[in-house]
């Protein structure tokens, strides 16, 4: 009798495998079908893949061929923007240096490396395209990927997810199903497949300083560390079934230099007052180079208030001045944790790579959290390895590319290398006439960036700058030329305001009105969408 329905329920698969929707195999979220990364056409003759969606780079033309040439190492490159090297040109990010660096370390080999890493992109969603890359006969898979884990919005089951629904997931019959239930009882545990969505919240609740449901609610964020561990076994451990072996990167931020874009605080009454007089204090020493006055204020305020972002970061600095660079960096990176609208990888997910990289025999860990961290000119990485909060500078990319390049070799991925077996960044860079700085196009994406994310005094540096080099700010795109402009303008006046609420006078509460329209005004003309946000999204800010 149980031979029907067993029958019943294989056929059922099967054709739901063969004619139904194409979803991707995670239990934690409904993940809507997910079309192909990559076209096939040919080209010169040729057939070959081209990366062809939208958030994949499309316009860097990244092809290759469907059938690998004989005798050819093929590597592929996965993660986010910073895997991608953006927003820097193709030519100079870490994948083509390290191609460099390995053709001259083996130049017997041929070589393709290959980057496919994708924009805004969260493990989740790389995991998807490592599923298309392992079709395409890979010998090496470099992962690199973290920072993107709390952009979309989405809600995590309270139930969390048990053995049972994990294996079951496993069935093209239950992801349809619970496809179909989410569409109508729980779309907040769905996400599209073929596109991120909601890219004006993205960008709007980053500018309104938002705390996020995914890092409030400690049962939601507990699901985004299980999630992302998840993603990176699920993806270690596909590589490792398939006999390709892996260079798992943990992965550097900016800690030293990028303000925490929310802060978080519950007081009220007596108790907020207390702590609004420590942290004014502490804020008020440091910048008046008292560092012991401004570590026993500041750690007064974390003592009231535990959770409060920037009062760390600040906490950071007062120890860089007083030289106590392993406890800065500690207090840098519990500022990074804490902070409440997180767009930096966590801690904890570098933790969790660590961890995981061991359990998996094809698996080398490049520590490249701790190469940064060895390379940093302060007690922890800033403005001298990265353009802004993740995305390396020319000088990051060339330390992520050794430290990859490190790993294979270590590996031994390719064979004994030749007579260039050492990493030499002169010859991976391709000579020195590529400088940041002069790049214009790159720079005004990042002053909207800094700008974006409340960088004040950055980014009017930069603005300044930019203002006094070759060209002024008619090298600029116009919507960025606009934006400096209005930067030059509006930010020395925020600047002002804040130096003056710390050191006085008292700021009346006409000019408290003044500052608030001004930067209300400023962000409303130079972002769009934020009548939509408003409509759709607003919520009241968490108190700074």
């Amino acid at each position: 009798m149980l031979a029907i329905p067993l029958v019943l329920l294989v056929g059922t698969e099967l054709a739901v495998r063969a004619f139904g929707p194409d979803l991707p195999d995670d239990p934690f979220i409904v993940l809507g079908p997910s079309p192909t990364f990559f076209s096939e056409e040919v080209i010169d003759g040729v057939r070959s893949y081209r990366v062809s969606h939208p958030e994949g780079y499309r316009a860097r033309n990244i092809v290759f061929p469907v059938h690998k040439p004989a005798g050819t190492v093929r590597i592929f490159c996965l993660g986010g923007s910073a895997s991608a090297g953006w927003p820097h040109p193709p030519e100079e990010i870490y994948s083509v240096y390290l191609e460099r660096a390995l053709r001259r370390a083996f130049p017997e080999r041929a070589l393709e490396v290959i980057n496919v890493s994708a924009h805004a992109y969260a493990a989740y969603r790389v995991r998807r395209i490592l599923a298309d890359v392992l079709r395409f006969d890979p010998d090496l898979l470099i992962i690199w990927s973290g920072n993107n884990e709390f952009l979309e919005r989405r809600s995590y089951l309270q139930t969390g997810v048990g053995p049972l629904l994990a294996a079951g997931n496993r069935l093209a019959t239950v992801r349809v199903l619970r496809h179909w239930l989410a569409r109508r009882l729980s779309r907040d545990n769905m996400v599209r497949g073929d596109h991120q969505e909601e890219v004006n919240y993205e960008r709007w609740s980053k500018i309104e300083r938002l705390a996020l449901d995914l890092r409030t609610d400690s049962t939601q964020f507990a699901r985004v560390k299980e999630h992302y561990a998840y993603s990176i076994a699920s993806m270690l451990g596909e590589a490792s079934r398939r006999r390709v072996p892996v260079v798992l990167l943990t992965v550097p931020v900016n800690l030293r230099d990028w303000l925490p874009n929310v802060s978080y605080h519950q007081l009220t009454g007596a108790r907020r007052s207390a702590w609004d007089s420590a942290y004014v204090a502490g804020r008020r020493a440091l910048l008046q180079g008292d560092g012991p006055g401004a570590v026993a204020h500041l750690e007064a305020a974390i003592a009231l208030e535990p959770l409060h972002a920037e009062t760390r970061f600040h906490l950071g600095r007062a120890l860089e001045v007083m030289g106590d660079t392993s406890q800065a960096r500690a207090r840098y990176s519990e500022a990074r944790d804490l902070d409440y609208n997180p767009f930096r990888s966590l801690s904890s997910f570098n933790q969790s790579i660590r961890r995981l990289a061991p359990d998996y025999p094809g698996v080398e860990l490049a520590d490249a959290e701790q190469a940064f961290q060895a390379a940093a000119s302060g007690p922890a990485p800033g403005y001298d390895l990265f353009l802004d909060y993740v995305h390396p500078n020319r000088t990051g990319n060339l330390l992520a590319a050794r430290t990859v390049f490190d790993a294979i070799v270590r590996r031994g991925v390719l064979g004994p290398p030749g007579t260039g077996a050492a990493f030499d960044s002169a010859a991976a860079g391709g000579g020195p006439a590529y400088a940041d700085d002069d790049d214009g196009q790159m720079q005004g994406i990042l002053l909207q960036l800094f700008a974006m994310m409340h960088q004040y005094q950055p980014a009017l540096e930069k603005a300044q700058r930019l203002a006094a080099g070759p060209g002024g700010l008619g090298s600029l795109a116009r919507h960025h030329d606009g934006l400096a402009t209005s930067i030059l303008e509006v930010f020395p006046q925020l600047l002002a305001y804040e130096r003056q609420r710390l050191l006085g006078p008292p700021i009346s509460a006409a000019e408290e009105t003044r500052i608030t329209r001004l930067r209300e005004g400023f962000y409303r003309r130079s972002f769009s969408g934020f009548k939509a946000f408003v409509q759709e999204y607003r919520k009241d800010s968490i108190p700074q």
